[in-house]
């Protein structure tokens, strides 16, 4: 009769095979552990306090949205990260180390806000993929964080003119991007106008545009002399000098129910 022989015997018999074998399932192992790592989304709800997103230096990341957004960005950050907006998903790729900087995100159809506090680093881990929501009582709050015309007049001035350790941050006011081509603003054809800088707050718009006087008159600026639809127009300068002089320019700052281009067009 043929006898079986104990497994510690057929082990011993068979080492180089048990033992390669052995290597294949640790090498599997690690290959689907890693692609877990990969695809891992973690998933982030934004309440009343900024969701801490560290980004690896030169590593993209996905960040997705319930809802389109518009991303606001300091400009101070501008050459430091690299974005690309596309519907309900933002892509980041961080070219330098940097450290905390808030950034605030809108949701474009509830008007919700999201803070997110950024960093990166040569050596930030974590995953490649967040999906960010926000909690029903933060945007039931929403409301509350819109701010006034005034203070978004008085925002948009700061951010144009005061020094850069003065200006100041609002929450649920981002920034929202212009191409700065000559609009035609202004009635008066020997007035140029062109847009400086938008930002956005709830349903509220504020854009800055400079206007600059093409002619050799002083001109007295007046808000109805200007097209479009807004809640309040107020002039950095209410006079501009000759063209040539220290005084042919100043910077209006409209406020508008809707994005600036559509408020223009009514």
């Amino acid at each position: 009769m043929k006898r079986t022989l104990p497994i510690r015997q057929f082990l011993l018999d068979n080492i180089h095979f048990v033992f390669g074998v052995t290597l294949c399932l640790v090498a599997f192992l690690a290959a689907l552990y890693t692609e877990s790592q990969d695809l891992e989304i973690r998933q982030l709800t934004y309440s009343d306090q900024p969701l801490a997103i560290s980004i690896p230096v030169g590593v993209p990341i996905e960040m997705r949205f319930p809802e389109p957004v518009e991303f606001g960005i300091p400009n101070n950050l501008r050459e430091q990260v690299h974005i690309e907006n596309v519907a309900s998903a933002v892509y980041l790729t961080a070219n330098v180390p940097f450290n905390d900087a808030i950034v605030v995100v809108k949701l474009l159809h509830s008007g919700a806000p999201i803070v997110l506090r950024l960093s990166s680093s040569t050596g930030a881990t974590g995953p490649n993929t967040y999906s960010i929501g926000v909690s029903f009582k933060e945007a039931q709050k929403t409301d509350t964080l819109v701010q006034s015309p005034v203070a978004l007049t008085r925002f948009a001035a700061q951010q144009l003119f005061a020094p850069e350790r003065l200006v100041p941050h609002l929450n649920n006011v981002i920034r929202v991007d212009m191409d700065g081509e000559p609009i035609n603003l202004a009635r008066d054809p020997d007035i140029e106008s062109k847009v400086l800088a938008s930002w956005s707050s709830g349903s509220l718009y504020v854009t800055a545009v400079k206007l600059t006087n093409l002619s050799q008159v002083s001109v007295d600026l007046k808000p109805h002399d200007l097209r479009g639809s807004w809640q309040t127009a107020t002039y950095h300068h209410h006079r501009l000098l000759p063209k040539g002089t220290k005084g042919d320019t100043s910077v209006v700052y409209l406020v508008s129910t809707e994005s600036f281009l559509t408020a223009l067009s009514n």
